[in-house]
């Protein structure tokens, strides 16, 4: 029941985490006595491996996913023609960000279940990690500067916050009454000429056969 349909893509998912993606983070210390002159965070993506990373899924039609770190805000989902299957995203202002799934072509979610039309399909790595990452850099009124940096698992192996719903197959038969004349069947069980009897007209029906009175 997701409304996620959309022009350019087949379904789409963003996050709506009060106050951001920045409130999963915890940010403490202080400036110290100079005092703070700023305080700045970056929001990215990490992989805990060089790139790509191969997945659990394939696209129906392209093969299997790997996910590409296309920027530090932008995770692309490419199969093996390299087409690009689904992105995972950093979207919105800053300080109000959020995370955005889009995807663009069909997922294989097997034959075992085929009349499973909404089963999940969860995102998952065969080998490393996708991390969301806050690094923030704090300055003090003469000009020194701390950066520190944390990160949360987005997909692991094991884990995922992502997942793409089955599509299923729709059909219908209807029945055309036109040409249903054509159905009709009439046998004449006389064997040989028939035997009409006024006011009966003789229909004419050559339908006899050997083993059988007509046919």
């Amino acid at each position: 029941g997701k409304p996620d349909d959309g022009v350019g893509f087949l379904g789409q998912r963003t996050t709506a985490i009060s106050g951001g993606l920045t409130e999963l983070f915890t940010v403490g210390g202080d400036a110290g006595s100079d005092g703070e002159a700023s305080e700045t965070g970056t929001l990215s993506f990490v992989f805990t491996e060089a790139g790509p990373l191969s997945t659990n899924l394939s696209a129906t039609d392209g093969g299997a996913i790997s996910l590409v770190l296309a920027s530090s805000t932008l995770i692309e989902g490419r199969d093996a023609a390299n087409d690009v299957v689904f992105t995972i995203e950093i979207v919105g202002a800053p300080g109000a960000e959020q995370l955005q799934l889009t995807q663009f072509e069909a997922i294989d979610h097997g034959a075992d279940n085929p009349d499973l039309f909404d089963e999940v399909a969860d995102l998952l790595t065969t080998e490393g990690g996708v991390q969301l990452q806050y690094e923030v850099t704090r300055t003090d009124n003469d000009g020194d500067a701390v950066t520190v940096a944390d990160q949360i698992d987005v997909i692991t192996d094991e884990d995922s916050f992502f997942s793409f719903d089955d599509d299923g197959p729709t059909l219908t038969v209807t029945a055309d009454s036109e040409g249903l004349s054509g159905l009709a069947l009439n046998v004449d069980e006389t064997v040989g000429t028939d035997r009409a009897n006024a006011p009966e007209v003789a229909d004419g029906n050559p339908d006899d056969g050997v083993g059988f009175l007509g046919q």
